[in-house]
């Protein structure tokens, strides 16, 4: 399961996805596979009901200021969103019967 903010701005998270979705097509990956993608989401998609609404700070450590993008109602959705598809995914994955 690939999760991606199109507003990230650690990394192209939505364009890395869609390479390792396009591989794992064209090596006809046996397993289910799905690429979740949230337009108004950064980088910082995570746990839900956690708060969003810091998308930029300095780094405590390096300093360095960080951006993770995206806008915190953007990513409060893509989380919640994305936790209940993640359990769900999960689930249909773990209990399906291997296939030998």
């Amino acid at each position: 399961l690939l999760i991606s903010g199109r507003m990230d701005k650690q990394w192209p998270s939505e364009r890395l996805a869609d390479i390792a979705f396009q591989r794992l097509q064209e090596h006809a990956f046996s397993h289910r596979y799905e690429h979740l993608r949230y337009p108004d989401a950064g980088h910082a998609i995570g746990w839900p009901n956690v708060p969003t609404t810091e998308t930029k700070f300095k780094h405590p450590v390096s300093g360095v200021e960080v951006d993770h993008g995206g806008t915190a109602r953007g990513t409060a959705f893509a989380s919640l969103d994305s936790w209940r598809r993640l359990l769900r995914f999960l689930e249909e994955a773990l209990t399906r019967p291997l296939d030998r």
